[in-house]
């Protein structure tokens, strides 16, 4: 299976976004497959649509979550940025369909020291990091 970018237009509506933060050198395709998983799983049991955003200053790739095997066949070229509103922007777009609250984005990032404090995008997030830090909107998961 060739792995493509899906266009906002071809997605269904959306229930989960997992938003993997690509910019850190220290990206670890296996365990990133594994956490993956364990949203696909969550999916189908309750029969959700979930899409995995592969971000750093911009989107790099969107798949269906289901197809989270193929992970590993993107080729990441890290750019050591990071850039949360570009990411929030897209998500908006992909859930536009849905009822505000009716989704949840899970953001897998330790970058958090490059949030914009200043710009809540005002969409149900949880922040999913191993750092012990404070965020100034959504949740924080520590794994």
């Amino acid at each position: 299976m060739s792995v493509k970018k899906i266009e906002i237009k071809d997605n269904p509506k959306q229930d989960v976004v997992v938003a993997v933060d690509i910019s850190d050198n220290d990206i670890n395709l296996t365990n990133l497959k594994k956490t993956v998983k364990m949203f696909k799983d969550l999916t189908e049991n309750y029969l959700m649509n979930g899409t995995v955003v592969l971000f750093d200053n911009k989107v790099e790739y969107s798949i269906d979550i289901r197809d989270y095997e193929h992970l590993d066949e993107f080729s990441i070229n890290k750019t050591e940025k990071v850039n949360f509103n570009n990411m929030f922007d897209f998500v908006k777009e992909i859930t536009a369909d849905n009822p505000a609250g009716l989704f949840k984005v899970f953001v897998l990032s330790d970058n958090m020291d490059s949030i914009d404090k200043d710009n809540d995008p005002n969409i149900p997030i949880n922040w999913l990091t191993t750092k012990k830090v404070e965020v100034p909107y959504g949740e924080i998961l520590k794994f």
